[in-house]
């Protein structure tokens, strides 16, 4: 009898390479030579902190329920046994892979750079490693930078690059792709909000899942057992590429221009705002959720009117840059855009 638990990360990462949001999903999935009509009875060490947990039909959920232990007969050959998702006052962020980017504006066009390091795997090493960069729509003469690993250019939809990286060893260094291109015109609004990454670490589980025990109940044969545990990547985004997705490069929101288009576009940015305050928990670091619930005065949403000129600056400095574009950053930048054309 066979079991693969694996772990899938789903992850935000911010400009800064700081983690904003994460959820681990994980599958249990089996593998049955048995003959006759086994029971069988699982048990996990870390079961009573698993939540949103869905089972096949041969699971008797009155036992989990009650004893939080997975007893079934298994269907004969391979079937998914579980699926789970870690209780999030049970996670410890930890990430495989430490992936930080940055984007610098040029004359003609952008400078990208990724950094990939090995992060923590319990001494496993992360393999098959895929970062995927999408860059502006009107991106020609790209041109890549990278040391280790192979990339792919395409141009034939949406230009982007693919880097492939065979394996990260705990031992190694930083490893860095550049990307350079240039744009016939101002960097688009249109670019992508993220990089994509994913890897898999084979013999790692990121939720320190493990099976316990399995029992063999209502049969006389000895059971044999064998349990594999990996870590991939799920929906695994770098943000830090959210700096493409502007009309001007570096925009300062401390600045008269900024305020005055804020100003002007006040009511626009509350409608986009608003909804999200409620989720801030969720989609900003800590300190960041400190520092706006101080600008909002305790209140759950923004003033009706807009509020003095240094307030846009102070709230810019508390949200990662890499996640302004949720925050209306779009439509100060248009209009900065618009004013300095005039």
């Amino acid at each position: 009898f066979f079991v693969d638990i694996v772990d899938r990360i789903d992850a935000i990462i911010d400009t800064t390479g700081t983690c904003v949001s994460y959820d681990i999903l994980g599958d249990i999935t089996c593998k049955s030579r048995l003959s006759g009509m086994p029971h069988l009875v699982m048990t996990l060490n870390r079961a009573r902190e698993l939540d949103d947990v869905a089972f096949h039909p041969c699971v008797v959920r009155r036992t989990w329920d009650a004893e939080r232990m997975i007893a079934f007969v298994p269907p004969d050959g391979p079937f998914k046994l579980a699926s789970y998702h870690m209780a999030t006052q049970a996670l410890s962020r930890s990430m495989p892979l430490r992936v930080l980017g940055e984007a610098r504006c040029t004359e003609n066009g952008m400078t990208v750079c990724v950094t990939v390091e090995p992060g923590e795997t319990g001494s496993r090493s992360v393999e098959n490693i895929r970062i995927r960069v999408p860059l502006d729509s009107r991106a020609y003469n790209i041109g890549v930078q990278c040391k280790s690993g192979t990339h792919m250019v395409t141009t034939s939809r949406r230009p982007q690059v693919e880097w492939t990286l065979d394996e990260i060893r705990p031992s190694d260094s930083a490893i860095r792709l550049v990307i350079q291109y240039s744009t016939r015109n101002a960097v688009q609004s249109d670019s992508t909000n993220a990089a994509f990454v994913t890897f898999e670490v084979p013999g790692y589980s990121v939720s320190s899942i493990k099976v316990d025990a399995l029992r063999l109940l209502r049969e006389s044969y000895k059971l044999f057992k064998g349990v594999r545990y990996s870590t991939v990547a799920g929906s695994f985004q770098l943000s830090c590429v959210l700096v493409l997705a502007t009309t001007v490069c570096a925009l300062d929101f401390h600045s008269e221009e900024a305020a005055e288009c804020a100003t002007k576009h006040w009511s626009e940015i509350r409608d986009i705002v608003n909804p999200k305050i409620s989720m801030m928990d969720k989609i900003l670091p800590k300190a960041g959720v400190e520092r706006v619930r101080k600008l909002l005065d305790g209140k759950d949403e923004l003033p009706k009117d807009p509020p003095p000129r240094s307030w846009l600056g102070e709230a810019a400095d508390a949200i990662p840059e890499g996640l302004m574009s949720m925050f209306g950053k779009k439509i100060i930048e248009e209009c900065v855009d618009e004013m300095k054309h005039k």
